[in-house]
């Protein structure tokens, strides 16, 4: 079962115990003590299931028409900035709208119902500050300045003959 030898001489009994375990019964007494340990919606009766998957098809709500909807943004870049445009036709929702950014993503929650979030990926790195956002004629356009990053370091590469 080892085919090293240990360095440890305490390690050495060790193996020869290991040598005459009967495996069913190491099993046994994992799924005993997992048994006891999960909780009860991912124990699966003695069936050898993948639980994480079965939880997570638990955990998966049923769609409803708002999640279903799409934005359909507009992303587009120039060489001084990132531009996202999205049809808003009601312009009540602004109460209710927040606008975040990363360095690569673009949030909005509260578009198109109160309660959902859309993460958009910027196609270059914009800075964290000079973002603006306007509706006009029923697009929510959203301006946030490219970060030019020149920030770079060589690798060297070794020749080994």
């Amino acid at each position: 079962m080892f085919p090293f030898q240990s360095p440890f001489p305490l390690m050495n009994d060790w193996q020869k115990w290991m040598k005459h375990v009967n495996e069913q019964e190491v099993e046994k007494y994992v799924q005993n003590i997992l048994s006891s340990s999960l909780p009860s919606t991912w124990q699966t009766n003695g069936e050898p299931v993948d639980f994480l998957r079965k939880q997570a098809a638990d955990d998966t709500p049923s769609s409803s028409p708002e999640e279903t909807f799409s934005l359909q943004e507009t992303v587009f870049e120039t060489h001084e900035a990132v531009y996202v445009r999205v049809p808003v036709s009601n312009p009540g929702i602004f109460n209710e709208l927040k606008i975040f950014h990363t360095s690569n993503q673009l949030i909005l929650e509260g578009l198109p119902a109160p309660d959902s979030k859309k993460v958009i990926v910027l196609p270059a790195i914009v800075k964290r500050k000079g973002a603006a956002a306007q509706h006009k004629d029923g697009v929510l356009q959203i301006m946030i300045p490219k970060e030019i990053d020149f920030q770079y370091t060589e690798i060297d590469v070794r020749h080994l003959d």
